[in-house]
């Protein structure tokens, strides 16, 4: 699908990390490993150490569904993934 997507003969990155993140998910369908564990899954938001940074501090942001799982019981995505274009929303990418 994602292929169709582009005129040329090659995958942009943009839809290589909308694939990656699948996968990631994928794994936790099945039943291998808990939710909790992968943060880019579960986490919406999240700082880690960076002297790149200014503030020593850089942003990280994942998928959120600990926020969904607490609304609605299920792992929904949170507004972060444009469906027709199969790519993250700015200024998540």
């Amino acid at each position: 699908m994602v292929y169709s997507l582009s005129r040329r003969q090659w995958v942009t990155w943009e839809h290589t990390r909308i694939m990656l993140m699948f996968l990631r998910c994928l794994r936790f369908s099945y039943g291998h490993g808990q939710l909790q564990e992968s943060a880019g899954c579960w986490r919406d938001v999240r700082y880690t150490a960076s002297s790149d940074a200014p503030d020593g501090l850089r942003r990280k942001e994942g998928l959120g569904f600990e926020v969904t799982m607490s609304q609605y019981s299920y792992p929904w995505f949170l507004e972060k993934v444009d469906w027709e274009t199969m790519t993250f929303r700015a200024p998540h990418g």
